[in-house]
């Protein structure tokens, strides 16, 4: 395979990936705002359990200056 056969098969499925999280992404928005507007405890946590733990926002910055 060519190099520039490979680029625009890796960039392809990098495009695929990317609009993957967004939309997973998205969703989780969307259904920890629907969480906290009816103030469910249990779908909040349900929620924070399937996303991964690099996801999670611990409130501790990481580019502290």
């Amino acid at each position: 395979m060519s190099i520039r056969k490979q680029y625009d098969t890796d960039l392809e499925s990098l495009k695929k990936s990317l609009t993957e999280m967004g939309r997973n992404s998205a969703d989780a928005v969307e259904n920890a705002l629907e969480a906290l507007c009816v103030a469910d405890a249990d779908a909040a946590a349900a929620i924070v359990k399937g996303m991964p733990a690099s996801t999670i926002w611990s409130g501790i910055s990481s580019t502290a200056a």
